[in-house]
């Protein structure tokens, strides 16, 4: 699958079913992003990264959405893991951006239940 449809959500002239579109759309897209890519998205993970030592938990997110849902033409991935649990000094981020092409290891901590 190579296009996603994006659909605008027009809070001016809202209605039911352009926000209900719009929500079908959105998990479509997230649905095949998932499938592509095999990364739990907007899930909470421990993670390994190539560039920071030890494991990291938070709830991983993407960045920026590919404008195409194709491993081989859209890599690597953009992704931020938002991180739990932990206290962070004044200025600091609490999340640690990444690519795919980043992970040594991802465990998912909460799998979803069929």
């Amino acid at each position: 699958m190579d296009k996603i449809d994006i659909y605008e959500l027009d809070f001016n002239r809202g209605n039911e079913s352009g926000y209900e579109a719009w929500q079908k759309s959105n998990r479509k897209r997230r649905e095949t992003i998932l499938k592509e890519w095999s990364i739990p998205l907007f899930e909470k993970v421990t993670v390994s990264l190539t560039f920071v030592e030890g494991e990291h938990v938070g709830y991983l997110d993407l960045t920026e959405y590919p404008s195409v849902v194709n491993r081989k033409k859209y890599a690597p991935l953009k992704l931020r893991l938002n991180l739990s649990g932990q206290e962070f000094e004044l200025g600091e981020s609490p999340h640690i951006e990444f690519t795919s092409d980043d992970i040594k290891q991802i465990v998912r901590l909460n799998p979803a239940i069929p």
